[in-house]
């Protein structure tokens, strides 16, 4: 059996999550995304993905009932927003 996600160290963690999208996107998907985050910055684009996780926490709660994936969805938009505070300082 495999290592629980938790007992991945952080770093090994972001690696495989950002290749898995990664591997999503095409190559005129990832330059949008490039393009975009050129005209108006990191700290903008990661603010509007928060509040898209968190207006999908939403949905899903009134929508679907399903608390799990609703909680999943508020935990990446607190996640990103402390991201971002991060950036910030930098």
């Amino acid at each position: 059996m495999g290592r629980k996600y938790d007992e991945y160290d952080y770093k090994t963690a972001m690696e495989e999550v950002m290749a898995a999208q990664v591997k999503l996107m095409s190559p005129t998907e990832m330059d949008y995304l490039e393009r975009t985050i050129d005209a108006y910055g990191i700290r903008q684009v990661l603010n509007v993905i928060q509040m898209i996780c968190g207006e999908k926490a939403e949905h899903v709660a009134v929508n679907w009932q399903d608390t799990t994936l609703a909680k999943r969805w508020e935990d990446l938009a607190h996640s990103l927003g402390a991201l971002n505070s991060k950036l910030e300082e930098m």
